[in-house]
């Protein structure tokens, strides 16, 4: 395929329109036409259907549609690493990590980083995608929670911190230090939508809770917490978005039980990390040494970790540093 045809395509998903994609790209409205109908005759179906001016994309545009950005990306990715090489200019430090890693960790990490500041790309990816990017080379570190289980990925360090409940700051639960059950039954649960992460731990240390019928799912803990300031419910969350963001309007508390949240920082097993990852990995965990309650393990007690969790730990050996 011809990559000005997948740029064509991805300019017209992202803005709505032909017009609009070829003002975005420096190029006339009949030639990202004609771009985007060669690239649908290679295909052999429509990527979009004309609604006026604009256009709607097909089911099948939006099937290709991460895989195209994804492809697009890894192009930038190799003529950075190829101006890098020929002494043009630095390669950037690629970073891929979940909403609430980047928001408590990263940006934090990076403020200490005394060189390659000002070449650093970061990017917020849900845990599985975090892993793809590092495995695939778009990231050079990931920064993802429990489980990290590849057989292509190095696990640097893993960490844990206790959950907290995010509450309105109005709520009469303000006025306790701490938070029991109990205290939450009469409240809706926000709660992450993926059951095979954090909400799993949840439903296993508070089954009244988050067994409800009722309640809020979000895949996102920065969505939680503004469904929090909303008045829309409490919720448990990993302590580093909430550390990250203090979001006006919410108010945090520990639990009385502890619901520990793991994760780790990985890089693509077998590539020779440059002095820049290799800081910012170090950095990533003086950071974490900050949150209140965290703890530090060794990447060989990852299989015991998962078996806390009840978490199914994969065949694929994890490589220790």
């Amino acid at each position: 395929m011809d990559i000005r045809q997948l740029q064509a395509f991805a300019a017209v998903m992202s803005t709505g329109s032909i017009t609009a994609a070829g003002q975005a790209l420096g190029r006339s409205q009949p030639t990202i036409t004609r771009l985007i109908q060669e690239l649908e005759a290679r295909l052999g179906y429509a990527l979009f259907v004309r609604q006026g001016p604009k256009v709607l994309p097909t089911e099948q545009g939006f099937q290709i549609y991460d895989d195209v950005m994804n492809a697009l990306h890894s192009v930038k990715n190799v003529e950075q690493k190829a101006a890098a090489i020929a002494g043009e200019t630095l390669e950037p430090l690629r970073i891929s990590a979940t909403s609430a890693l980047m928001c408590g960790l990263v940006p934090q990490a990076l403020a200490k980083m005394t060189t390659c500041k000002e070449r650093t790309s970061i990017r917020s990816a849900s845990p599985e995608q975090v892993v793809r990017d590092v495995i695939s080379g778009a990231a050079h570190v990931g920064l993802s929670s429990l489980p990290l289980d590849h057989s292509g990925v190095k696990v640097h360090w893993i960490g844990s911190a206790p959950c907290v409940v995010a509450i309105p700051k109005n709520s009469p639960l303000a006025s306790k230090n701490t938070l029991n059950e109990g205290d939450l039954l009469p409240y809706t649960p926000i709660t992450m939508a993926n059951p095979y992460r954090l909400r799993q731990r949840l439903r296993q240390a508070l089954p009244e809770v988050f067994q409800k019928t009722g309640l809020i799912e979000t895949n996102s803990s920065v969505n939680a917490l503004c469904a929090v300031k909303a008045g829309l419910g409490v919720a448990v969350l990993e302590p580093l978005s909430c550390q990250g963001l203090a979001i006006e309007g919410v108010t945090v508390r520990p639990l009385e039980v502890t619901i520990p949240f793991h994760f780790g920082a990985i890089t693509l097993q077998g590539r020779q990390n440059t002095s820049a990852v290799e800081a910012f990995i170090h950095l990533l965990q003086l950071q974490a040494l900050l949150i209140a309650g965290f703890q530090l393990h060794k990447v060989s007690q990852y299989r015991e970790i998962l078996h806390e969790q009840h978490v199914d730990a994969c065949s694929e050996k994890v490589v220790e540093q």
